[in-house]
């Protein structure tokens, strides 16, 4: 907190500066076992320019919600997840969503 001050960073606006999670998460599709649900693993993701733009989507939204005043919570960011990365035709359009 001190290293943060020195730099001119105030605690409530050190998640605009260390986020806690990424913009986008892809993973395997889901699969059932033993009667449950079993997510699916994170996936490495290659950033091409289509990956980028959906990216920057998201940071903008982050970046406009940044700036409202937001009581009785605090709002860390959105993310979007897509869970049929291993999908033979995954091309960013199935499994996706955007979470908090």
């Amino acid at each position: 907190m001190d290293l943060a001050a020195q730099h001119g960073i105030q605690p409530t606006e050190a998640h605009k500066h260390f986020p806690d999670h990424t913009v986008l998460v892809l993973q395997s599709a889901s699969t059932w076992a033993w009667g449950g649900k079993l997510d699916g693993k994170v996936m490495k993701i290659t950033y091409t320019d289509k990956v980028k733009e959906m990216e920057q989507v998201i940071m903008g939204l982050n970046s406009f919600l940044d700036q409202l005043i937001i009581s009785g919570g605090t709002h860390r960011g959105y993310y979007r997840q897509f869970e049929c990365g291993d999908h033979e035709k995954f091309d960013w359009n199935l499994g996706g969503r955007v979470s908090v």
